[in-house]
């Protein structure tokens, strides 16, 4: 195969003879067709090299062709990383339950068969970058308490990862799945999904990692490294017309573009940021009415109490509501017989444009809130 003779440190275990030249053929040749009796041969051969490189700091599976492969059948020691990079599995791979205190490293592996990795606890960096998944990968509840690197992966079919909880970064940068990825229950501390490309995809119930291992956490900004992560998803949502959790993206989205250009060149875009911050601060960019509607209550009875004074009886107290409409409405649709902000035109232009401003974002955020779900 072309993979024949890469690896260097087990080129070299064969080159002092510590393993013969027919266990070093094993590792690397295709393992097609192969025979119970041969995946016999080829264990025996592979714990070898395991063992040889025991009191290494890193371990080089790099470049082994492997038959079906079960992880647990093998003793590997605790203190060294472990690296598949560039390692092909024939048939089915078996990592289910592992308990992984060290790094483990498939750079550019290919899994021709369903690869399980189901339960696993991945306690140092996890790198599958530029790795293949030729049929359905199986995630579902492992726990990554470092880094997970799944940059420009590809999953050619189903990808599971339900209930996966990412404690440190989580990055699928450039990963593509041709079919279905599933991120549902998901915890998450940073998830960049930057220039990924899923043709389908599952982010119901996604949130963030607790502190101190606790309750899974209402998601934020925080949880994500870009706009273009949260965009994303916010997609996905909008595609499936789920107004609902596209709008809670869409937050997320917008806050991360303000946090963008306030820590870019923030006074060259100090017209930007004003919008935003507003847009933010009045309606929770244009996702609650009922904000901007508390906004609207509270703009009338400041105006209110800025012309009038404070009510001084109890008439007037009970005509505040109607007072504060006349005084704040932009149209003059009620207007009355008296004349309002006479001497005062440019403060009632301001009051007005305010109030337009207001009330537009309570059409706009009450007409978000209520589309189709």
């Amino acid at each position: 195969m072309g993979s024949k003779y890469r690896n260097e440190i087990i080129k070299t275990l064969q080159k002092q003879e510590k393993i013969s030249k027919a266990e070093y053929t094993l590792l690397f040749e295709d393992k097609e067709g192969y025979t119970e009796e041969e995946e016999i041969l080829f264990d025996e051969a592979l714990q070898k090299v395991i063992t040889l490189q025991a009191d290494a700091a890193h371990i080089s599976l790099a470049m082994i062709v492997f038959p079906y492969f079960e992880f647990q059948r093998y003793a590997f020691p605790e203190a060294s990383a472990l690296s598949f990079d560039h390692a092909v599995f024939s048939s089915r791979s078996n990592f289910e339950h592992a308990h992984l205190t060290q790094d483990i490293t498939f750079e550019g592996a290919s899994f021709r068969g369903k690869a399980y990795f189901r339960d696993v606890h991945f306690g140092g960096k996890a790198t599958f970058t530029s790795a293949t998944f030729l049929e359905k990968s199986y995630f579902r509840r492992s726990v990554f308490e470092k880094e997970a690197y799944f940059l420009s992966t590809t999953f050619i079919q189903k990808a599971d990862l339900r209930d996966v909880i990412f404690h440190d970064k989580a990055l699928f940068r450039g990963a593509v799945c041709k079919d279905l990825i599933q991120f549902s229950g998901a915890q998450i501390s940073s998830l960049d999904l930057e220039t990924s490309r899923f043709d389908d995809a599952s982010y119901l119930h996604l949130h963030g990692v607790g502190q101190h291992r606790g309750k899974p956490t209402l998601l934020s900004g925080k949880h994500f490294p870009n706009k273009e992560s949260a965009r994303h998803i916010k997609a996905h949502f909008e595609k499936q017309n789920n107004i609902t959790e596209a709008n809670k993206y869409f937050v997320i989205e917008q806050s991360l573009y303000l946090d963008e250009l306030i820590s870019e060149d923030w006074w060259s875009h100090k017209g930007r940021i004003f919008t935003l911050a507003l847009h933010k601060l009045v309606s929770n960019s244009g996702t609650s009415w009922i904000k901007v509607l508390l906004w609207i209550l509270l703009f009338a009875l400041l105006v209110l109490v800025l012309h009038d004074g404070f009510p001084q009886d109890k008439e007037t107290l009970f005509n505040i509501p109607n007072r504060a409409v006349d005084l704040i409405n932009p149209m003059n649709i009620f207007k009355r017989g008296y004349t309002l902000y006479e001497g005062q035109a440019f403060w009632g232009m301001v009051v007005r444009v305010i109030a337009m401003y207001l009330i537009y974002q309570f059409m706009m955020a009450f007409r978000q809130d209520t589309r189709r779900k």
